[in-house]
């Protein structure tokens, strides 16, 4: 406006860049809007070719908002019970929650539930992540206020999806519609997320998309290293670094021990593992738990155990195979509709939507077996829990275009 200062595209991209990467306890709305803008608008910065790009030592990711900060990480004690939600229309509201994982194919799978005649879009503009269990439910020294957390959650929803509902004031909705949540964030919470869930949403189904935990981390690395030049960021830290510094944060911790002392079998699932991993999510040393969010069967259990608590069905939570929603899409989406009591849809299109972008620093033949040994017997442990009958292969081949070489 006349009066004010004007800012070029690449100025405002830069100051933003600079505020996102030198926060470390920064608003958590403000630290995602600014993400996603760097994201959508940073593309002209970005050298696709990787010429003359090389790390030269770099910064570990900063940080999410740090959860020590909540007043009571740990306190998840449901209280102020009620035997309806507070809307009437909030069972469908969400009637499901995409927990993760992050770069386990949620956005793919979201893509295809939106075709669902049934399924309501959010209004645009609006971010498809909602992230009120991990840093905007209410917490109380004396636990977590179902009624006011439900009608606070509830509220979201009202914010972002209008076609939701037929009247202006939003209180009464489509009678053949549901919503979901979106957050892949919230399966690596364990069972501190889960009990919030429990305790605000308990009549929603669950789905969980699951990767190669060695794809999964080359697609996180490279999603961060995208983002990082886009905005002409300082390099990413080296790929030996940001392993070394999460595998250390998960022995410190206690999640892995040296199981030449600790008999593996005997460790899962027990009270000591989950202890250990609540120790490790509220670590905040900018690990973003590159490592440690393929562990999914530590993450699994925890989720279970907060079911049996208060006689949730494990069929509410539905595990699918990021790869099998890929190679057999319909059949996977078939899958989804059931879970959801959706009637069956043929989707318009089955390409896939996985989204992999060139990145020059490939993860090293060393980093990959020192992945590979650690997460062979959490894979083992989660197919065993799922009824499986494989798992991924050992040696395991992750994006081609992820071993470009610098050219």
């Amino acid at each position: 406006k006349d009066g004010q200062r004007k800012f070029s595209k690449k100025d405002i991209l830069r100051r933003l860049a600079n505020r996102l990467q030198t926060a470390t306890k920064w608003d958590s709305t403000m630290r995602v809007l600014c993400f996603k803008f760097l994201l959508m608008h940073g593309r002209p910065t970005y050298n696709s070719s990787c010429q003359g790009y090389a790390t030269s030592g770099g910064l570990l990711p900063t940080p999410r908002p740090d959860p020590a900060d909540w007043p009571h990480p740990h306190n998840t004690t449901c209280t102020n019970r009620t035997q309806e939600p507070p809307f009437s229309w909030q069972r469908r509201a969400p009637y499901g929650i995409v927990l993760g994982s992050m770069k386990g194919g949620t956005q793919a799978l979201m893509e295809y539930i939106s075709q669902h005649p049934k399924a309501t879009k959010r209004d645009q503009g609006k971010w498809l992540e909602d992230h009120f269990f991990e840093h905007k439910m209410l917490q109380y020294p004396n636990g977590i206020p179902q009624e006011e957390n439900q009608i606070l959650y509830g509220n979201h929803f009202r914010e972002k999806f209008s076609d939701f509902f037929v009247n202006e004031a939003k209180t009464i909705a489509r009678k053949d519609s549901i919503l979901l949540d979106d957050t892949p964030w919230l399966f690596v919470g364990g069972s501190r997320i889960a009990r919030g869930i429990l305790c605000v949403a308990p009549w929603t189904k669950w789905i969980v998309t699951v990767r190669d935990p060695l794809a999964r981390a080359d697609s996180q690395y490279r999603y961060l290293n995208q983002a990082r030049k886009m905005a002409q960021f300082s390099p990413m830290v080296d790929w030996e670094v940001w392993v070394d510094h999460d595998i250390q944060l998960l022995r410190e911790t206690g999640v892995i021990q040296d199981w030449d002392k600790v008999n593996f079998e005997e460790f899962a699932d027990s009270v000591a593992e989950e202890e250990a991993w609540n120790r490790y999510i509220l670590r905040t040393d900018g690990s973003m738990q590159l490592v440690g969010k393929g562990l999914y069967a530590v993450q699994l259990s925890m989720y279970y155990k907060a079911m049996d608590e208060v006689g949730k069905p494990h069929s509410d939570l539905l595990v699918i195979q990021s790869e099998q929603l890929r190679n057999n899409t319909q059949a996977m989406f078939d899958r989804v509709l059931d879970h959801l009591d959706l009637e069956p849809h043929k989707l318009e299109s089955t390409r896939s939507r996985h989204k992999t972008v060139i990145h020059c620093l490939p993860m090293p033949d060393s980093v990959k077996q020192k992945l590979e040994a650690i997460y062979e017997p959490y894979n083992h442990r989660l197919f065993k829990m799922l009824g499986w009958d494989n798992v991924w292969e050992k040696k395991v081949e992750v994006s081609k275009l992820s071993r470009a070489k610098s050219q």
